[in-house]
């Protein structure tokens, strides 16, 4: 697995991510352990979907409905968890400018879980929308470069008859 990707202390992944939705990160420092790295890829492009879809399911909800509701704080605690999960397996990513917005502004969906007497607002949450947005566009982009970057001089190389 590429150094870029792992973290090499818990202490790093705390102080780059602020996870709040993550119940453990003790797992960074001991990472599971991975019996390929196609099965750690499977797990970044499963949390990867269920990010998208929480995603959408959040604007549907919030195109439905006039006022705040449970539901959708539920959507956003779990965009919250799904984005971290993706920012512990993808180093890179959580460090680069991707995630600057998403990490800023999980912080007042996780203050509105804990103080359910202080909901969040129809702004910030769609706010949370645009930068989810812009974390899943970054999570693309690196992984067509990476593509692109295995692939491309392939099609260059001569072919032995």
């Amino acid at each position: 697995m590429p150094s870029s990707w792992r973290w090499a202390k818990t202490e790093d992944f705390i102080e780059n991510v602020h996870p709040h939705a993550l119940n453990e990160v003790n797992h960074v420092r001991n990472q599971r352990v991975f019996y390929c790295f196609a099965e750690l890829c499977q797990e970044l492009f499963d949390h990867v979907a269920r990010l998208r879809q929480s995603l959408a399911r959040l604007r549907l909800l919030l195109a439905d409905s006039r006022d705040f509701n449970v539901e959708c704080l539920n959507e956003a605690i779990d965009i919250c968890h799904h984005g971290e999960s993706m920012l512990l397996l993808q180093r890179r990513l959580a460090i680069g400018m991707g995630a600057y917005a998403f990490l800023h502004g999980k912080e007042g969906i996780e203050h509105a879980a804990h103080e359910l007497s202080k909901p969040t607002s129809r702004h910030d949450l769609e706010q949370l929308c645009e930068d989810t947005e812009e974390l899943i566009t970054a999570f693309d982009a690196a992984l067509h470069e990476d593509s692109k970057f295995l692939v491309d001089d392939v099609a260059r190389c001569p072919r032995i008859s």
